[in-house]
């Protein structure tokens, strides 16, 4: 796996000196960059601590734990705290991807914009990292780093809007030379028919479509339409019917939208409850785990459990959960390439990141079944 070529073993101290077997954590931010100074917690179900880590500068700590145990790792971010909690895994080895590091905007270069006139109360420049809104154009724009893939060249949308609404757009890939990239939009394309059509929808799901270009993700105008011109690597098809959702991964753009009622995790009956920091559930019994997701002020915690959990208490006692103003979700999700929550802890575990917040490996292809909790 490419995130283990940089971690050595920090020394575990736990403060009983038991002599259990040690959990090797790696914390990273999205996809391989080691996230240093994260604190890592091992608690029991309720939340009650046991022991404490530091991950080091390579991201890596180590812990005892014992069977039962939980696992979880707080990312500090300048709007948020998101901690992560999972079981103590088998194999003694444990990765999970957190958000992206905060980045500061450094300005890499810049977009200079010519396009033939065209009735439009505003513009907006997407350059899948960002978005800017524009009073008219010509215009010249500033790119960031950030909007940078895996090559020199970035991918730019750029809609004309009247009264909110998109009236036409460009969509290109434009490469970038000595900092200086150039968009000469000769026409114009006028938002009309161009989508994949829906050929299967047995359960009349609501389907929407996004587009990735160099990893960067771009929602569809409405529903299943594209952008013409935008070089889409992936296409990610979503079917929300009741309170199931399905996402469709596949490579370019399909020919066609096919959604079976096989393509569905069954619809949940289960309904979470909370008294103050203990969540408590029914079993969902089925996919390879569940995702429980709670918000509130600048924190974001997630937990992911086996698809038999019931139960699980908050870990930090350092931080309050309120008894009001908590933003709450429980979801069974069950991957293509995962067969067992086994092979979820082992693939690593994916909260936010370039690829999105799939918590299963993200698949170059199949499909993301989900099933909520009432």
């Amino acid at each position: 796996m490419r995130w283990l070529y940089a971690f050595v073993i920090l020394a575990a101290c736990r403060s009983s000196g038991g002599d259990g077997p040690t959990i090797d954590v790696f914390a990273l931010a999205g996809e391989v960059q080691p996230e240093a100074g994260a604190l890592v917690l091992a608690t029991n179900v309720d939340g009650s601590p046991i022991d404490e880590q530091t991950t080091a500068g390579d991201g890596h700590a180590a812990l005892e734990y014992e069977a039962g145990e939980l696992v979880t790792i707080e990312f500090v971010r300048m709007n948020v705290t998101q901690l992560v909690t999972t079981p103590a895994p088998s194999t003694g080895m444990l990765a999970i991807h957190g958000p992206l590091a905060d980045r500061a905007p450094i300005i890499a270069g810049a977009l200079a914009i010519t396009a033939p006139p065209i009735t439009a109360s505003s513009f907006v420049v997407d350059l899948g990292c960002t978005q800017i809104v524009l009073p008219s154009v010509p215009a010249t724009v500033n790119i960031l780093a950030t909007c940078f893939g895996t090559d020199s060249s970035i991918d730019v949308l750029v809609r004309a809007l009247q009264d909110g609404n998109t009236v036409a757009y460009s969509a290109a890939r434009v490469p970038v030379i000595d900092e200086v990239g150039m968009l000469d939009i000769s026409d114009w394309t006028m938002v009309s028919d161009t989508s994949i059509p829906i050929a299967q929808n047995d359960l009349s799901a609501a389907i929407t479509l996004d587009e990735v270009a160099d990893g960067f993700v771009f929602p569809a105008i409405t529903g299943t339409e594209v952008w013409t011109g935008l070089v889409s690597d992936q296409t990610r098809v979503h079917a929300v019917a009741a309170n199931t959702t399905t996402t469709q991964f596949t490579a370019g753009l399909p020919a066609s939208i096919a959604f079976a009622a096989s393509d569905f995790l069954p619809a949940a009956t289960t309904q979470l409850a909370r008294a103050q920091s203990m969540f408590s559930w029914t079993a969902f019994g089925v996919g390879d785990l569940v995702n429980l997701h709670a918000a509130w002020s600048t924190f974001t915690w997630d937990a992911v459990l086996p698809p038999d959990a019931t139960t699980i208490g908050f870990p930090d006692p350092n931080i309050a959960v309120p008894a009001d103003g908590v933003t709450t979700s429980l979801r069974a999700i069950d991957g293509p390439d995962t067969a067992s929550f086994d092979d979820v802890q082992a693939g690593g575990i994916r909260i936010q990141g370039p690829t999105g917040a799939t918590i299963v490996p993200p698949p170059t292809a199949g499909e993301v079944k989900e099933t909520s909790a009432l």
